[in-house]
């Protein structure tokens, strides 16, 4: 088997599963944890929170993933004990790993469970996507017999340790550029909401200047026949009522008639004399 990759090895397997699963199910007890369809039910090492891509076939396991626990395990190892063939072994181990991950050692423990060095071979290579420390290969070779199976454990766990470095490589550039990319998104719609804000305080900015201008150049009031230039139509009302002010005092004997008044009307302070307009009050 040297020379093949675990991944032609897991093709295989899965193949040679298909014939005997039925069986399998209907003679024996999953372990304590698992299902009907043999599937571990919940708990912290769900497949869903593996990171593999639908373009690849390759699992990363996610950071915080852990073997599976002593508990099921011990369990797990009862049931695979008492199987007879070695395909069904194989399959009951199968399963659980769908929703669980290994650790070496757990698999070097399994592979001794088996007689025949070609199924020990093939239980690595069914769940070898599921081993979490796939550098530790001493931990499964140890348990084996011959050098040929432990050569060719140690190239399919190789292999799996390989391609799962690429694939998080590979998932990791993916991220990098969408992060990249929704930051370059909301740099932009930053700038065009800045932009968008600059434009109405100019048009607003503009609005104003052009009605104060025309205030200014429209709001006065005519004091004795002389000409005075106001900020705003208010100014020019506060003009107009100083001039009353200012005349039915003098005519009241009153004093300091200029400052009450224009303690009165303190818009008034908006309108200034203009001379050269004289003529306007005419």
């Amino acid at each position: 088997m040297a020379g093949k990759t675990w991944k032609s090895h897991l093709v295989v397997g899965i193949g040679a599963f298909a014939l005997v699963g039925a069986a399998a199910c209907g003679s024996f007890k999953m372990p304590e944890g698992y299902g009907a369809s043999g599937l571990l039910t919940g708990g912290p090492d769900d497949t869903s929170t593996d990171t593999q891509s639908q373009s690849s076939s390759v699992n990363v396991p996610p950071n915080n993933a852990q073997p599976m626990d002593s508990a099921q395990f011990e369990s797990l190892k009862a049931q695979v004990s008492d199987a007879g063939m070695s395909s069904k072994k194989i399959s009951l181990v199968e399963e659980a790993g769908r929703s669980s991950y290994f650790s070496a050692a757990q698999v070097g423990e399994l592979v001794a469970l088996l007689d025949m060095k070609d199924q020990r071979v093939k239980l690595v290579e069914t769940i070898a996507d599921r081993i979490l420390d796939l550098e530790n290969s001493g931990a499964v070779t140890s348990r084996l017999t011959f050098d040929d199976e432990r050569s060719d454990v140690e190239s399919i766990m190789s292999d799996a340790r390989v391609a799962r470095a690429k694939e998080a490589d590979r998932l990791a550039e993916q991220q990098r550029i969408a992060e990249e990319k929704r930051a370059a998104e909301a740099a932009r719609a930053a700038e065009e909401a800045k932009a968008a804000d600059e434009a109405r305080s100019t048009q607003q900015a503009d609005t104003t200047t052009t009605t104060t201008q025309t205030s200014n150049s429209s709001a006065y009031c005519c004091l004795n026949g002389k000409y005075n230039s106001c900020d705003s139509g208010a100014a020019a009302g506060a003009c107009m009522g100083w001039g009353k002010c200012f005349f039915d005092c003098q005519m009241d004997g009153g004093s300091a008639c200029d400052q009450k008044c224009a303690d009165e009307y303190p818009l008034i302070n908006q309108c200034r004399a203009d001379a050269s307009r004289d003529d306007q009050c005419k």
